[in-house]
């Protein structure tokens, strides 16, 4: 090769996220290795590492949990909603914060696909988890049993 493009980038990404896909497995995390700048004598490449979510799964801060509960009422939600997983734009999420210093967004959730935490407005938190039940037909959890 004696000059970069970006259709050899993308070839060598795809062979990279080949070659750490068994190391992944192994530590529960998948790859994606995303082109950067690309001149004809250097290129750069992102390596994105996303640990990969175990369905019902709840994160351990404590911290971050009793402020949910502190707080959930404010919302218009139930400190039970702690943890529970509803859709938005066809992907999952998990709701495990609020934090009231961001009154525009204020909650904070996990999308599952990429596994980023994201904040989102409350009212729109409210709806997706409202509707998720009504699909289930299943109620919110008690906190206590988490």
């Amino acid at each position: 090769m004696s000059e970069f493009d970006r259709q050899q980038i993308e070839a060598i990404c795809a062979e990279v996220e080949a070659a750490i896909e068994s190391i992944g497995e192994r530590h529960k995390f998948t790859c994606r290795c995303l082109p950067g700048e690309i001149n004809p004598l250097t290129a750069s490449v992102r390596i994105e590492l996303t640990a990969v979510r175990t369905p019902g799964c709840f994160p351990p801060d404590e911290e971050q949990r009793d402020r949910f509960i502190e707080n959930a009422n404010a919302y218009g939600l139930q400190p039970e909603d702690w943890g529970c997983e509803f859709d938005l734009n066809g992907g999952g999420w998990t709701v495990f914060g609020i934090n009231p210093a961001a009154p525009r967004y204020p909650l904070v959730a996990t999308k599952h696909a990429d596994g980023r935490q994201y904040k989102l407005k409350a009212d729109v938190v409210k709806m997706a988890l409202e509707n998720s039940r009504a699909q289930t037909g299943s109620q919110a959890p008690d906190v206590s049993e988490r």
